[in-house]
């Protein structure tokens, strides 16, 4: 239920409380989520070494863990992939929270240990980006979570189509 590297939920809790989000869900209330990846990943992992990517998604974990709330949940949801299932939130609302997180992404620094760096790495410090695809359950016509992570993570593609470091919440 818990990724071994950040500490946050993995794919198996993000379901296992899906399913218990969807029972208790009314007609009315909405459910977003997001799907968030760091751009140009591989490209750290050539650059400043391995263990420097993995200091790269324990950092972008502590800065979605702080910045969504308490009732969200934060999923590492493979490599350097996120997804954050936000209960009673509108599209609007989870596009304008996704934006933030982008934004502090883009203004925040990660300074690995020295040495766990290549090397050959370019500096002491790893800026980042992510592309974050939104999508809401009952807008979006889903009715499951693979069609809500299917929807969200097609406009994250379509984010990093469009030149990466921004929010897509529709097609």
């Amino acid at each position: 239920m818990v990724d071994g590297l950040t500490q946050l939920a993995n794919r198996r809790r993000l379901q296992s409380d899906f399913g218990g989000l969807l029972q208790r869900l009314r007609e009315d209330q909405p459910l977003a989520l997001w799907m968030l990846d760091i751009d140009h990943f591989k490209s750290i992992n050539d650059n400043w070494g391995h263990s420097a990517g993995d200091e790269v998604i324990k950092h972008l974990a502590t800065l979605c863990r702080a910045l969504v709330r308490p009732q969200d949940l934060v999923v590492r949801y493979g490599g350097e992939e996120f997804c954050v299932l936000m209960p009673d939130t509108s599209l609007a609302d989870a596009l304008h929270m996704a934006e933030q997180v982008r934004a502090a992404t883009a203004k925040s620094v990660c300074v690995p240990d020295a040495g766990t760096l290549l090397a050959g790495a370019p500096s002491l410090e790893i800026r980042l980006t992510v592309s974050i695809g939104v999508a809401e359950l009952r807008v979006d016509g889903c009715e499951e979570l693979e069609d809500l992570v299917a929807t969200a993570d097609r406009r994250l593609y379509a984010a990093k189509k469009s030149g990466r470091n921004q929010v897509v919440n529709h097609d």
